[in-house]
């Protein structure tokens, strides 16, 4: 058997409870990760404007206390990070705020969250991360072939 390459979770809620809650749940399902916790939008556009692939999967909440809402956050954080894939967490129940959301390709859990469809959209949020990494290693080895094919014509 192979070890199974660890995932780079980030949880970016300002609730406490959401990010042990969650922890405890991806756990319990044997997910081998590391997760990264954001309290505010801020952090987490400071981090993926840093760092803009470190990150696998990013689990957003809509509303955080006092400031910019995820959704606000989301025009930023594709910009940074264009294929990270996202899940959108909200106990938001108007479909007019969700709608926002729909343009930057995200995948999207309504609280309270069920443990067994939070883990079916993780897993197939995890096998788009991979897939996304897939492309973009083939992107680059065809770009430096091609980088290398012009170097020697000049």
């Amino acid at each position: 058997m192979t070890e199974q390459t660890e995932i780079k979770i980030g949880i970016a809620d300002d609730e406490e409870v959401i990010h042990s809650s969650l922890a405890n749940v991806i756990k319990r399902n044997q997910i081998n990760c590391e997760l990264f916790s954001f309290y505010d939008t801020a952090q987490i556009k400071d981090f993926l404007f840093e760092k803009p692939l470190l990150l696998d999967i990013l689990i957003l909440d809509v509303h955080f206390y006092g400031g910019e809402t995820g959704i606000e956050a989301l025009s930023k954080i594709r910009e940074y990070s264009p294929g990270l894939p996202i899940i959108l967490l909200t106990a938001e129940k108007s479909p007019e705020i969700i709608e926002l959301a729909y343009p930057y390709s995200i995948d999207y859990l309504a609280k309270p969250i069920d443990e067994a469809t939070f883990i079916i959209h993780l897993k197939n949020s995890i096998a788009k991360s991979k897939e996304n990494k897939h492309v973009f290693d083939n992107l680059k080895i065809m770009n430096d072939s091609l980088v290398e094919q012009q170097n020697k014509i000049e």
